[in-house]
């Protein structure tokens, strides 16, 4: 497992991708896989909060580009709050992949991106 960022993507051709309610893995063809994915802690919650596009449409496609936008705020009732969106594009088509962080606004509302390497 290592740490890597999102450029480390471009040029693969996806082969799978399968996404749950706080995590997002792609498989690459050459076998390594990425996963988005926050190690929850006390008072936050991070988690997919909706994807645009059909993320199906990125299998089998090589992604041509990649990018992250994040917005912050804070709620005086609540803490804070971030919201991180993924794009990625391919030759026909674009997906966003949005997460929605809260927290008391002492903890970490970001998203996490490991690079697993091809098992043999």
């Amino acid at each position: 497992m290592d740490s890597c960022t999102l450029k480390d993507m471009l040029y693969m051709t996806v082969s799978d991708v399968k996404t749950t309610d706080d995590e997002v893995i792609f498989t690459m063809d050459e076998g390594s896989r990425f996963k988005f994915f926050h190690v929850q802690d006390c008072c936050e919650d991070v988690g997919v909060s909706g994807i645009e596009g059909d993320l199906q449409s990125l299998v089998g496609a090589q992604i041509t580009g990649v990018a992250e936008n994040v917005t912050t705020g804070d709620d005086y009732d609540s803490g804070s709050w971030t919201k991180t969106v993924y794009t990625f594009r391919t030759e026909k088509s674009e997906v966003k992949i949005s997460w929605l962080g809260t927290s008391n606004g002492y903890y970490s509302e970001g998203v996490d991106l490991m690079k697993f390497a091809r098992t043999i």
